[in-house]
């Protein structure tokens, strides 16, 4: 009787064996047989900014400045239309069309690199350096931030530049939608 037991117990292992065996090969075919047609994602087309944070050592100057980029993106629309070469930026009420309600508008060359977007700013000069995740629609951008670009962002919203501490460094969050 005992043999008899461990006999159906080892062919019961054998059947664990081989469904098991099947089922991983049928879950690899399954998932190297995708459909590899799928599209690269691209920076390519016309993203839509739907949020701006900012982190610094200094969390009273951060609730302050988020405040304003919160308020800025409830009346303002900003966009950044990427193409092989060039990234053009607009700023304008939203609302409003063509040269009505125009803020600000710049056309910046740019060029991708890994995870990183490296865009030559006419603005305000120098090279602006991003680390960047993208999806089919979301594009995050993450930027390391001296008081002096911080002055430059502030500028554009009608902050008083000056209030901004000489010291002062962060991370710059972007968050824009196709």
């Amino acid at each position: 009787m005992h043999h008899k037991y461990l006999h159906n117990e080892h062919i019961t292992m054998k059947n664990f064996i081989l469904s098991f065996t099947i089922l991983l090969t049928a879950c690899t075919l399954m998932t190297s047989c995708g459909d590899n047609e799928e599209e690269a994602v691209t920076l390519q087309g016309e993203w839509l900014m739907r949020e701006q944070t900012i982190k610094t050592s200094d969390s009273n100057f951060d609730n302050m400045l988020n405040t304003v980029f919160s308020l800025d993106l409830k009346e303002n629309q900003t966009t950044r239309a990427f193409t092989e070469l060039n990234v053009k930026t607009t700023i304008r009420k939203k609302g409003s069309s063509g040269s009505d309600g125009l803020i600000s508008e710049s056309t910046d060359t740019y060029e991708a690199k890994g995870d990183s977007i490296f865009i030559q700013s006419s603005l305000h000069g120098g090279t602006a350096a991003s680390k960047y995740l993208i999806t089919p629609n979301t594009l995050t951008t993450y930027r390391k931030v001296t008081s002096q670009d911080i002055r430059n962002i502030v500028t554009i919203m009608g902050v008083d530049p000056a209030t901004i501490p000489n010291d002062l460094t962060g991370e710059l969050k972007i968050k824009e939608i196709r």
